[in-house]
This record gives structure tokens, C-alpha cells and sequence, in this order.
């Protein structure tokens, strides 16, 4: 996309309802890889997302393209080892910025918000996500990062990464692990 105007906001309590609203779309999105019946009142809802602006180390981030919704994405401190100081807990951009570039630059520019080691885990049937975020990471680190199968209340597919590729201790932890 060129010359398209994104904003990537830290959303306000007062656009914590936006969200929960975006969230049902992202819900619906998720059904197919999640196999989660259509609700008897046809309308999809998740959990309540109050913890990203009340807990300590949760980041809510509002995406606007155009001046338009188009989405949102949550970051929480740690992950699931020790060493992740960051993970993209929720990541959804609505349809009609989708095979544009907008997730890319969403993902960028989060992912550089906070320095760090960082995880994202991909329901394992996603495979859209998957090639997103594989697409994405190797993009972004030179090939540097793990992609692993993992059990975490559900068969994952899990990134690992760092935003400071020049470190020395990530690159001999990660040499030759990708694509796992």
C-alpha cells in the first residue's frame, strides 16, 4: 500500500467498547480454525478484554487505516518462558485492509514499540496466520527466529524472536532452528 494513512493508537478505556465490538468480528474470523458453533443469537462474543487497561504489562492498541477501523492488537508483558519479555496475545486486522500490507506494518511497528525477545503463537490449523506471521518475522529478523509446535491449551504454532537481532546470544540460540 502507498500512501495510506494508519494510526496505531493506544486505545482508551473510553474505546474499550470499539474493541469488544471488533472483537466479535475477529471471533467469527477465528470459528473456522476453532470449530465454534454459531451462537443461537448469531452473535459472536469473547471474553471481556478489561484486563489490557486495568492489569500491569497489557498494551491496547486501536488500528485505524484511512481514518477507518481496521482493527486492533494486544501485547502482554512475558510469554511463556522466562526470556519473552513481550507477546502478541490478540492481533486482527478486518477484512478490507487484509492482502494490503496494513497487518505488516501494524506488526512492525508494535514490534518495535517494545525492545525485547519476543513470542507469537498461531492456532496450529490457521494457516493463513501462520504464513502471515512466518512471512512477517523472517522478513523482519533476517530468517532469524523458531517456529515450533506446541501445546498451550490448544496445538500452536509458536514464533520466537528478538527485535535486536545484532544480539549475539539470540543468534546462537536460534541459528538453524528455523522452519521447525
Amino acid at each position: 500500500m502507498t500512501d495510506v494513512k494508519i494510526d496505531i493508537t493506544k486505545a482508551t478505556k473510553e474505546e474499550k467498547a470499539i474493541i469488544q465490538n471488533l472483537a466479535r468480528f475477529y471471533i467469527y474470523d477465528l470459528s473456522e480454525f476453532q470449530g465454534r458453533k454459531c451462537p443461537d443469537d448469531g452473535l459472536y462474543a469473547d471474553e471481556d478484554y478489561i484486563r489490557y487497561w486495568t492489569k500491569a504489562g497489557h498494551f491496547p492498541y486501536l488500528v485505524k487505516c484511512q481514518n477507518e477501523l481496521a482493527g486492533f492488537v494486544f501485547v502482554k508483558q512475558g510469554g511463556s518462558s522466562p526470556n519473552i519479555a513481550y507477546h502478541i496475545a490478540e492481533f486482527f486486522i478486518v477484512r478490507k485492509f487484509r492482502h494490503q500490507g496494513v497487518a505488516s506494518i501494524v506488526a512492525k511497528e508494535i514490534v518495535m514499540k517494545y525492545p525485547g525477545e519476543w513470542e507469537i503463537m498461531v492456532i496450529s490449523n490457521n494457516l493463513p496466520a501462520i504464513h502471515f506471521w512466518e512471512n512477517f518475522i523472517s522478513g523482519f529478523t533476517k530468517g532469524i527466529f523458531t517456529k515450533t509446535s506446541e501445546f498451550h491449551e490448544t496445538d500452536m504454532i509458536v514464533f520466537r524472536f528478538s527485535n535486536n537481532t545484532s544480539s549475539a546470544k539470540y543468534r546462537s540460540l536460534t541459528k538453524g532452528s528455523r522452519g521447525g
